[in-house]
C-alpha cells in the first residue's frame, strides 16, 4: 500500500512510481497557494478535482464485479474532512460496498477510501506539485491530500505471482523463506487521475 501511493523510482531504484508521482501537473488542484498553510475543504474545489480526472464525473461500474470503478483516496483526517463537508451542506452521507465487502462513505456517489500510509502534512507550495515522499510517509503538519482515481485507467498489474522461495538453512531448528511478488502501477491515461492538496485537517 505504501509503495502504491508514495512509491518513487527516483528515490528507490527498486520501487515504481506510485500514485503521488503519476498525477500530472495539470491535474493538481490546490486549496491555497500560501506556504505552510491550508484551507478548509470546499465543494467547489472537490468538484474541480473530480472534473479534472477523466471519467470521474460519470457514474459507472466495473464490468467484472459490478463494483464502482472510481474512488477518492485520502488519509483518515482527509476522510473526516469530507464527512464534515457533507454534513455542513446537509447532504446525506451514503455508503457503498467496495471490493472485499467493505462499506465506505461516498461523495456524490464516489467511494471515499481511507489509508493510514500518510497522516497530516506541512503544505509547501514549492515548484514540486506533489508532497514529498517523506511528507507522505509520516511528517506532521496541518494539511492532507486527496487523490481522485479512475480505476478503468489505473490498476496494479501483477508481473510475477506471489510465491515463497526457501532460503539456505542456517539453523537446525528453523527454516527460512523469502516471500516475493513482482508488479507495477499502470496508468493507461494520465488524465484519469487528479489530486487535491493543502486540505486543512481540523
Amino acid at each position: 500500500e505504501q509503495e502504491l501511493i508514495a512509491g518513487s523510482s527516483s528515490d528507490n531504484a527498486k520501487s515504481w512510481d506510485g500514485i503521488n508521482e503519476l498525477v500530472p501537473n495539470a491535474n493538481v488542484v490546490k486549496m491555497t497557494t500560501a506556504n505552510g498553510t491550508g484551507a478548509a475543504l470546499t465543494q467547489r474545489k472537490v468538484r474541480k478535482a473530480i472534473d479534472l480526472a477523466k471519467g470521474m464525473s460519470r457514474v459507472f461500474v466495473n464490468s467484472n464485479d459490478g463494483k464502482p470503478s472510481r474512488a477518492i483516496l485520502t488519509s483518515e483526517g482527509g476522510g473526516q474532512e469530507f464527512d464534515a463537508l457533507l454534513d455542513s451542506n446537509q447532504r446525506h452521507n451514503d455508503r457503498v460496498e467496495v471490493a472485499g465487502g467493505f462499506r465506505v462513505n461516498t461523495y456524490d456517489g464516489i467511494p471515499i477510501l481511507r489509508t493510514n500510509v500518510y497522516g497530516s502534512l506541512i503544505w509547501n507550495n514549492s515548484a514540486s506539485y506533489a508532497p514529498s515522499r517523506t511528507e507522505l510517509l509520516g511528517a506532521t503538519g496541518s494539511t492532507t491530500v486527496a487523490y481522485f482515481l479512475n480505476f478503468s485507467e489505473l490498476w496494479f498489474e501483477e508481473l510475477e505471482p506471489f510465491n515463497t522461495v526457501p532460503l539456505a538453512t542456517t539453523d537446525s531448528q528453523f527454516e527460512q523463506a523469502d516471500m516475493r511478488q513482482t508488479g507495477a502501477v499502470v496508468l493507461r491515461d494520465t488524465t484519469a487521475i487528479s489530486m487535491l492538496t493543502a486540505i486543512t485537517v481540523s
